[in-house]
């Protein structure tokens, strides 16, 4: 994980695939999105329901598909960052 500090305002773009993909950017492994499962944790009711909507494709975060990468918990990033 790196911190990006830019000098100027910058656009950034998440692609969505119909399935979750690790991709080649400039040589660097990213992720296309997904939006994990951990974030029922962090919103829900009609946060969640809002958020669903901007992927009309899904009716549940399910629709998303596994995830093709592993994740931390926010427990586990909890633990990372206090040791």
């Amino acid at each position: 994980m790196i911190r990006v500090a830019p000098v100027s305002p910058v656009n950034v773009y998440h692609i969505a695939f119909k399935d979750h993909h690790i991709l080649r950017a400039n040589g660097l492994e990213i992720e296309s999105f997904h939006p994990g499962f951990e974030v029922t944790k962090q919103i829900g009711g009609e946060s969640l329901r809002q958020f669903l909507s901007l992927f009309p494709h899904v009716e549940n975060l399910a629709d998303f598909g596994p995830l093709v990468a592993q994740r931390l918990s926010v427990e586990e990033y909890e633990n990372v960052v206090a040791a």
